[in-house]
């Protein structure tokens, strides 16, 4: 059985920033101690310059962008090591399989710091022009227009260190270990949902959907804190007050946050959904390939048993059927068949019925659908101390019984594969994606109207 625990994927992102700075201290002192600890030294600068009273009264003053940002990472480092572990199980897989996976793109990109710091500083180049811009036109009305003011008359650039620290390196920062965080999530999920699944487990990757949504409610939260700030220096470069071109500039902003949010939410439900589907098609082509040899030997069956004279079998595999289900129901009890199947790497789980019964069939078909009936005979022949060769040979009749059941019970597969949903999500889960959808779409439109309120522009 492939089981990853929570503990082994946090060793795994060991070296990754954010997994570092949540082990050291408690969440909520690092989401509420950090962004203080920046407003209290921006208080000193500006008591120091005189101008305490204009920096506490703005409200870019208070960096909540850093203060939502460590949150959202505090979430992801504790919700995705609970993720993959609920997960692990849910894969048909070689041991440590899923461990590898993990490790390779820890390696390859959640470890590597210094790809997020590069990501960083192309996305806090691009706000730069932004904050250049608002320096250069100091009387146009806004937000932030006081504190500019009194910088530009001053001569000295408070406003532009202080929130440029905060909108262009600490934001740049943290918007570039997102995106090089969500990209190594992606590619992770995504070589572990083309491992072969257990559909009886399918309803566990419904964690993966909810990190999906979760993701994208981050997204969401980031691009509600850019956008007004976006909005507005961009007006304030064009020299523009029209209503409707900052009306147009938003729309195209919230649709850039809602289609962010689509792929958030909609990337991990596809990839679940394919996943899915791969699994049903490739078992369903086997089961229905041996429905059709079980035809085949039943009809054989039928000729032999019939046939004048005929005192022994036909080598057909329901001999060895037969063999083992004698040998497990007569000579196993429960606790001893989960012990042959950890003996022999199989997940109990996958196997397990209410009844002794039950469970030693489920096993015999789980082995001969995967060409190990035989090691099955000799493992439990051998713990009985039983000379396979001298076992019973059952007669036709009792091959064509057993081919019967067979029948009977990979029918029933067919059926319950089938019934299967290929979309694992449920209706509150679609609801919740067209809530957000709709949040996403008009968050810029009220936050950059509000800001305008607050800033007395017109």
């Amino acid at each position: 059985m492939t089981t990853v625990t929570v503990q082994q994927v946090r060793e795994w992102f060991g070296r990754n920033w954010v997994f570092r700075l949540f082990r050291l201290a408690h969440p909520l002192l690092i989401v509420v101690g950090i962004p203080a600890a920046v407003f209290a030294v921006g208080g000193v600068a500006a008591l120091l310059f005189g101008r305490l009273d204009l920096f506490a009264r703005n409200l870019l003053a208070y960096p909540f962008g850093i203060s939502f940002g460590l949150a959202a990472y505090g979430w992801f480092a504790n919700y995705f090591p609970q993720t993959l572990a609920e997960i692990s199980t849910a894969f048909e897989c070689a041991p440590g399989q899923v461990e590898q996976i993990g490790r390779k793109w820890a390696q390859r990109l959640a470890n590597r710091n210094v790809l997020m710091v590069i990501a960083g500083a192309v996305i806090g180049a691009s706000m730069l022009p932004n904050l250049l811009g608002l320096w250069a036109a100091p009387d146009r009305p806004w937000l932030g227009q006081g504190w500019v003011q009194s910088d530009v008359q001053r001569g000295f650039p408070f406003f532009a260190l202080y929130y440029g620290f905060n909108d262009v390196a600490a934001g740049g920062f943290l918007f570039g270990s997102g995106a090089v965080g969500l990209l190594g999530t992606v590619l992770l999920v995504n070589e572990l949902l083309h491992l072969p699944l257990k559909l009886a487990y399918t309803r566990k990757l419904m964690a993966i959907c909810n990190l999906g949504l979760w993701l994208a409610v981050w997204t969401m939260v980031g691009f509600i804190f850019i956008l007004p700030v976006k909005v507005l220096s961009t007006t304030q470069i064009l020299h523009t007050r029209d209503l409707g071109s900052i009306a147009l500039t938003t729309l195209v902003l919230a649709f850039i946050d809602a289609a962010a949010l689509a792929l958030a939410f909609g990337v991990p439900i596809m990839a679940v959904r394919a996943a899915i589907m791969r699994t049903k098609a490739r078992q369903l082509e086997s089961l229905l390939t041996m429905q059709e040899s079980i035809y085949d030997t039943m009809e054989h069956l039928r000729q032999e048993g019939g046939a004048a004279g005929a005192d022994a079998a036909a080598p057909t595999p329901y001999v060895l059927h037969t063999q083992l289900k004698t040998l497990l129901t007569e000579r196993y009890n429960m606790e001893e068949l989960r012990t042959l199947c950890f003996d022999l790497g199989v997940d109990y789980e996958n196997v397990q019925r209410d009844t002794k019964e039950a469970t030693a069939r489920e096993m015999i078909l789980y082995f001969e659908r995967h060409g190990r009936a035989h090691d099955l005979l000799r493992t439990a022949a051998g713990e009985r101390n039983l000379d396979v060769g001298q076992l019973p040979q059952p007669s036709p009749q009792e091959q064509l019984a057993a081919a019967n059941e067979e029948l009977e019970l990979t029918q029933k597969l067919i059926k319950d594969i089938e019934a299967i949903p290929s979309w694992p999500v449920t209706t509150q889960r679609i609801v919740q994606a067209s809530v957000f959808f709709s949040l996403a779409t008009l968050s810029g439109v009220g936050s950059t109207y509000v800001t305008n309120a607050l800033s007395g522009a017109k």
